[in-house]
């Protein structure tokens, strides 16, 4: 698979292997087989007097070493055993980036999560996850410097800001801001990779995933590029399994219809359950994901 840019970008049928359930449908509201643990907000979400706050607790990777674990949590998928297991296997096909790059949280989502209805096995994980390293490595993307991708941000259309109520940071976009006079495509597809990487390098422990939230009103038929779009879906898919909890987009318009009449066609299906289309982004983010939304979204 090509993504078109200055210098085009390979994705090997290799990788593909890794990407699941990729079929055709054409709706939101499908069943979400695959479950990150960040994905239970009244477990990692506990009001206080000051407000909303995630319980640490409730993050916690299970182990023999911890009192607050029962013995079924202990054995349960994603254990501590599993986890050490994975990281023991990653390390000896080579992957030392590893140890740092997939947190404890991390691992325990990808482990606990499902494929075709089934919890997956920890071989199609493995393999799923070094896949996502060999991307990784063949991008250079933990080398990208904002330098590189200073001209694809500008003027600050894309920005981490905040978290929502269990402590995921929030990706903020606003593609109808974009210099389309400097426009490459190669170029706004490393700025992604750079962003997500530095998102998941400052996540606060017990968050592996992350929001975004994508400001669509203004957007026109010069801001659709079909092939930039598989490309991010590639990058999500391949490279950073898992890590998207939930994506925002609004208010909808015929560029946002045409964009998900072509993802849909080509998105896993646990993807494409985390995308949501609605007509107030600023009305949804407040009461869904944190009260202090910003006041510039429509």
């Amino acid at each position: 698979t090509e993504i078109a840019g200055s210098k085009p970008f390979i994705i090997s049928e290799g990788l593909l292997d890794h990407v699941d359930d990729l079929e055709v449908h054409n709706e939101l509201n499908l069943p979400d087989e695959d479950v990150d643990v960040d994905n239970e907000p009244h477990r990692f979400v506990r009001k206080t007097s000051d407000g909303y706050m995630a319980n640490p607790l409730a993050h916690a990777t299970c182990s023999s070493e911890n009192s607050h674990c029962s013995d079924d949590e202990k054995n349960e998928p994603g254990s501590g055993a599993d986890i050490t297991r994975m990281r023991d296997w990653l390390e000896a096909e080579g992957w030392a980036e590893a140890k740092d790059f997939f947190s404890d949280i991390y691992l325990k989502a990808t482990l606990s999560g499902h494929k075709d209805g089934k919890l997956r096995t920890f071989q199609y994980t493995a393999e799923k996850l070094a896949a996502s390293l060999r991307w990784r490595r063949e991008y250079g993307a933990d080398s990208i410097a904002k330098e590189q991708v200073a001209r694809a941000l500008a003027p600050n259309h894309m920005w981490w800001e905040g978290t929502d109520l269990a402590g995921r940071p929030i990706l903020y976009v606003r593609p109808a801001l974009m210099d389309l006079s400097t426009y490459n495509r190669e170029e706004y597809l490393k700025a992604h990779v750079y962003l997500i990487e530095e998102g998941i390098r400052n996540m606060p422990q017990g968050v592996a995933s992350f929001v975004l939230i994508a400001d669509a009103s203004s957007l026109n038929r010069h801001h659709f590029d079909p092939a930039l779009m598989k490309g991010l879906l590639s990058v999500l898919s391949v490279g950073y399994p898992d890590r998207l909890h939930k994506l925002v987009v609004g208010p909808i318009n015929f560029v946002v219809r045409a964009a998900w009449a072509l993802l849909s066609r080509l998105m896993p299906k646990r993807l494409a359950n985390k995308v949501l289309m609605v007509k107030s982004p600023r009305d949804y983010v407040h009461q869904f994901i944190t009260p202090e939304a910003p006041s510039w979204l429509p």
